[in-house]
């Protein structure tokens, strides 16, 4: 289980914690409603916070790289150490980050689209 760090300098705790309870309420909108899995974009997000964020959801089991060269960009998707809490990365041709998504789902969308499309 991944520890958060000390509050101090270069750990911006406070701005990790109000980054997951502004997606917590769409999370339980999506379980009690469902439609559409929630997701927040995390580009832009302070760095010290990101990096608080990121040790907070760990990195779980199952990852997956996309080929969306149709679309000319590579997705990659991480599950993180809390079931059904996803990590999606969006890439484009030249490999900067256009979206970093965190995302509720049983499995991220854009991997049972995939999967749908192409069942080889």
């Amino acid at each position: 289980m991944p520890r958060l760090p000390e509050p101090g300098p270069g750990n911006d705790v406070e701005g990790a914690r109000d980054v997951l309870q502004a997606f917590l309420p769409h999370v339980d909108a999506w379980l009690e409603n469902g439609g559409e899995p929630p997701a927040l974009d995390l580009v832009g997000l302070a760095p010290d916070s990101l990096r608080v964020l990121n040790e907070a959801l760990g990195e779980g089991e199952v990852a997956a790289i996309v080929d969306a060269s149709h679309a000319d960009h590579e997705i990659r998707v991480q599950e993180t150490v809390f079931s059904g809490v996803w990590r999606e990365q969006h890439f484009d041709a030249g490999g900067a980050l256009l979206h970093d998504y965190l995302l509720a789902a049983p499995i991220p969308p854009v991997v049972g689209a995939l999967a749908a499309n192409t069942p080889q």
